[in-house]
């Protein structure tokens, strides 16, 4: 049996790699049910289906460093 350590909870900030593309999203992980939806992480408008062919990765965000460049 394998256990899933740091899946990310409801609520969690994730990252988000979309096939084809090099940008990298910060989005929200929402359990509702048994769906699981990535929605933007700050705003209501718009959701995206785990489910979807775009995605390439999602891993959880363990630490974010904020520096002025």
């Amino acid at each position: 049996v394998a256990a899933l350590m740091n899946f990310p909870e409801t609520n969690e900030s994730v990252i988000v790699k979309s096939k084809n593309s090099d940008k990298l999203q910060r989005k929200r992980f929402v359990t509702e049910g048994n769906a699981v939806t990535l929605k933007p992480f700050i705003g209501a408008a718009g959701s995206q289906d785990s489910k979807s062919v775009n995605i390439e990765w999602v891993r959880k965000v363990l630490k974010v460093v904020m520096s002025n460049l």
